[in-house]
């Protein structure tokens, strides 16, 4: 049997039970057993919590991040939790030009 997350209010999720029940020909028996499977709890009533959102990537995170990696932009991108390029996008935007580890010339 496959499960379903519901995100129907519990008004929504009736007029549909009802409106499901009222079209087929075993509706009463349907409805039996629709009631039976959640009041065993086997549909989920709540919808799962939201992701967590990862912090927002400051420039000062970056330049901790860059420093204590040695410059090393992968390092600093794992331990950040953040891609290589967002990292170098950071420090390009915010570091300053000649402190930045990223500048080795390369355009």
């Amino acid at each position: 049997m496959r499960r379903y997350i519901v995100s129907l209010d519990v008004a929504g999720f009736e007029a549909a039970v009802h409106g499901l029940v009222a079209t087929t020909d075993d509706g009463a028996a349907l409805l039996t057993r629709l009631e039976a499977l959640l009041d065993d709890g086997a549909v989920n009533h709540v919808a799962p919590p939201p992701a967590p959102r990862r912090p927002i990537l400051s420039p000062e995170a970056v330049a901790v991040a860059l420093r204590e990696s040695g410059g090393n932009v992968s390092a600093a991108a794992r331990a950040l939790g953040y891609s290589r390029a967002a990292v170098r996008e950071k420090a390009a935007l915010y570091l300053p030009t000649a402190a930045s580890p990223l500048d080795d010339g390369r355009r």
